[in-house]
């Protein structure tokens, strides 16, 4: 059973090392690894424009949000505050 995973790990590591000689060592391994890294970097660079454009989406529903909460409070309180007002004038009737 060791001798399978040590056998495993030697060839893991030649293959591993293999491909990173190729890549690294080789006009085709080199023209096949800045492809790659070519692709990824544009892939980044998509999602990073992506990303911010959802971001200022979203900052801008959470600005609309705020505002609308902000004018309902202030309409809820202009609506208390008229509600006092009446209670407090019925009241001096009232009294008189």
């Amino acid at each position: 059973m060791e001798n399978s995973k040590l056998t495993t790990a030697i060839l893991a590591g030649a293959a591993i090392g293999g491909a990173i000689w190729y890549l690294t060592k080789t006009t085709q391994g080199k023209e096949c690894l800045n492809a790659v890294l070519d692709t990824a970097k544009s892939y980044g660079d998509r999602m990073k424009s992506s990303l911010s454009e959802k971001a200022k989406d979203v900052e801008n529903m959470s600005k609309k949000a705020s505002d609308f909460m902000t004018e309902k409070a202030s309409e809820a309180t202009k609506f208390a505050k008229n509600k006092l007002d009446d209670i407090n004038t019925k009241m001096s009737e009232a009294k008189s």
